[in-house]
């Protein structure tokens, strides 16, 4: 993520369009603001978001039963734990 970042300042540098800058800025707030509240999870919380929404698609929920040893209930259990202490690290109570 932070070579994505780094990439896009580089090309935006040169760049006279003042929103293209505006919106690098923006976005690398919000990735700031998301690593930020991915640090305020255990690495249990990390992992079960990281399987389930960042990098979904690499693996099923069955192959997470099996690298975790846990049924499927505990699993989806854990995963919604860590989705609302995420969200309520990035925008606090909704």
């Amino acid at each position: 993520r932070k070579n994505a970042v780094r990439s896009m300042r580089e090309l935006l540098t040169d760049a006279p369009d003042r929103e293209l800058a505006d919106v690098l800025r923006q976005t690398e707030r919000l990735i700031a603001c998301v690593e930020e509240a991915m640090r305020m999870l255990t690495d249990e919380e990390q992992y079960f978001l990281d399987k389930m929404y960042i990098n979904k698609g690499e693996c099923t929920i069955f192959d997470i039963c099996e690298e975790t040893h846990m049924e499927k209930s505990n699993v989806y259990r854990l995963r919604k734990r860590a989705l609302d202490k995420f969200t309520m690290a990035m925008y606090g109570e909704l």
